[in-house]
């Protein structure tokens, strides 16, 4: 950890900055799907994949191009992952304390 909010580097925590309160919804809506670290982090590749795709236009292009991919190249992935899943344990946890409230 760094003097970036936490995160390791600059381009983590922009990224975090950015984009973790989306990530957080989708795991949060696909959390009976993901078991372990591993599944998050595809599920943050695949979202970081989509956004691209859906910028195509400035994803691998001339300059801002070679930017985008500097600044994916710079992202700790698993950092990022990491902090979803810390997330999607803590909703799975407290969901749990729920349904037992219930019952």
């Amino acid at each position: 950890m760094s003097g970036y909010g936490g995160y390791k580097n600059w381009a983590t925590w922009n990224f975090s900055l950015w984009h973790m309160d989306t990530l957080h919804e989708q795991a949060i809506e696909l959390s009976n799907e993901l078991d372990d670290l591993s599944d998050v982090l595809d599920m943050v590749c695949n979202y970081w994949d989509d956004v691209k795709d859906n910028h195509s236009e400035m994803a691998g292009v001339g300059w801002l191009g070679d930017v985008l991919d500097a600044f994916t190249d710079e992202v700790d992935w698993n950092e990022i992952a990491e902090h979803v899943w810390e997330a999607v344990v803590a909703w799975k946890e407290a969901d749990l304390k729920y349904l037992r409230k219930k019952l």
